[in-house]
C-alpha cells in the first residue's frame, strides 16, 4: 500500500470517528437529537434557544457564536462582567437573531454559518429547519432544557460527536458521573422517609412555581443529592403554586432558584419552618450576568448537586470542600480558576 494511499485512509477514518452523531432528513426532525447537512466545523454557529449555549462552553466553542438571542442572554447594551470577558469576550459581536421560537431567518442566513443550534421538541422551528435545509445549512438539533440529567448526558455527547469536540465531552462527562456516583454511594444507606423534605420555590411572571417542567432538572437533580422531595406533578404546564401547597408539604428546607424576592415579603414567608431556622438556600451562581454559571443549571449542575448534597446531608458531605470542587471544574472547563460571586462558600 502506498504512502499516500496509507495518508487517504488515515483521514476518513479520523472523519468517521469526529462526525458520529447521525445525519438524516430534515422531515425527520421531531423528537430526535442530531445533524441535518452535517459535518460542520462550526466555526460560525448561530444558537436559537439560548438554554442550550452552555454547551458550547463545555466544548469550547463560545466564542464561536454569531448569532443569538442577545436581549434573552442580557447582552444587548450591556457591559460584560468578568465571566464573559474572561471567557468568552467575542459573544460582544454576536448579532440578535430575535425572539426565541421566532428566530429572523433571513438574519441568520445572512451570518452565513456552518452550525446552526436549535431544540427539539418546539414545532416552531420546523419552517426554519426546512428553510434551512434547503440552504444546505448544517442544523443540530438538541434536547437542552426541562430534561432530566440523564438527556443532559446524552445531549452534551451528541454536540461533541458533532462538533468534533468528543475529548471535552467526555472529560466532562466523567466529571460529572464522578460527582453523581460519589453522592449516591453516600446516601444509599439513608432511608427515603428519613431524608429531609425539600421544596423548591421558583417564578414566572410574577407567579411562584414549586413543581411543573420548569422544576424537572432541578428536581432530579435534588433527588440525586438526596432529598425526599413533593409530588412533582406532569402537568406540561408550569403547575399553579400556592402557600397552601408549601405548607402542606412542610419542608425542612427551601432551595430558591428564583432570583427573585417578591415572594420575601408576603404575610405567610416567616411563618414557613425553613424560613424561622435558616434553612433557605439561594442557588450559587458564579457570575449574576451569565446565568450558565447558575448551579442549577445544567452546565454547572454537578456542582451543584455536590451543593445541595452538602445542604440536605451535611454531616455525610462534611468533607467536601466546594471551593476546591469548583477550581477543579473550572480548570476542566476552562483550564483556569475563575472567581465565585455566588452563595456557595
Amino acid at each position: 500500500m502506498t504512502t499516500i494511499k496509507k495518508k487517504l485512509i488515515c483521514t476518513i477514518l479520523t472523519l468517521s470517528f469526529m462526525y458520529t452523531t447521525q445525519i438524516f432528513a430534515a422531515s425527520d426532525f421531531n423528537g430526535r437529537e442530531g445533524l441535518i447537512n452535517g459535518p460542520t466545523k462550526a466555526e460560525r454557529i448561530v444558537v436559537t434557544f439560548p438554554m442550550s449555549v452552555g454547551l458550547l462552553y463545555i466544548c469550547d466553542l463560545a466564542n464561536n457564536i454569531v448569532g443569538i438571542q442577545t436581549r434573552t442572554m442580557h447582552l444587548h447594551n450591556q457591559k460584560f462582567g468578568e465571566f464573559y470577558q474572561t471567557i468568552s469576550p467575542k459573544l460582544a459581536e454576536t448579532t440578535d437573531i430575535g425572539a426565541i421560537g421566532a428566530s429572523n431567518i433571513e438574519t441568520v442566513l445572512r451570518l452565513t454559518p456552518d452550525l446552526v443550534m436549535t431544540q427539539t421538541y418546539d414545532s416552531s422551528v420546523s419552517a426554519m429547519i426546512n428553510v434551512l435545509n434547503k440552504n444546505k445549512v448544517p442544523v443540530l438539533m438538541l434536547q437542552a432544557s426541562n430534561g432530566s440529567i440523564k438527556d443532559w448526558l446524552r445531549t452534551v455527547a451528541v454536540i461533541g460527536e458533532a462538533t468534533g469536540r468528543k475529548s471535552r465531552t467526555d472529560a466532562y462527562i466523567k466529571h460529572y458521573e464522578d460527582c453523581l456516583n460519589l453522592v449516591k454511594s453516600r446516601i444509599a444507606n439513608i432511608p427515603i422517609d428519613s431524608r429531609p423534605k425539600v421544596a423548591l420555590v421558583n417564578t414566572n411572571r410574577g407567579n411562584m412555581i414549586l413543581r411543573g417542567s420548569r422544576t424537572r432538572f432541578l428536581y432530579d437533580l435534588m433527588e440525586k443529592a438526596g432529598a425526599k422531595l413533593m409530588e412533582r406533578g406532569e402537568d406540561p404546564a408550569d403547575s399553579g403554586a400556592c402557600a397552601e401547597i408549601l405548607f402542606a408539604f412542610d419542608p425542612d428546607i427551601i432551595i430558591d432558584d428564583s432570583r427573585s424576592n417578591e415572594f420575601y415579603n408576603t404575610s405567610w414567608w416567616n411563618l414557613l419552618k425553613p424560613v424561622k431556622e435558616n434553612k433557605v438556600y439561594l442557588t450559587p451562581q458564579d457570575d449574576p450576568q451569565a446565568w450558565v454559571t447558575n448551579w442549577s443549571q445544567p452546565t454547572y449542575s454537578s456542582l451543584g448537586l455536590l451543593w445541595l448534597a452538602k445542604i440536605i446531608h451535611p454531616d455525610t458531605f462534611k468533607d467536601i470542600d466546594l471551593k476546591n470542587e469548583h477550581d477543579k471544574f473550572c480548570k476542566l472547563m476552562y483550564g483556569r480558576v475563575l472567581n465565585h460571586y455566588g452563595t456557595a462558600f
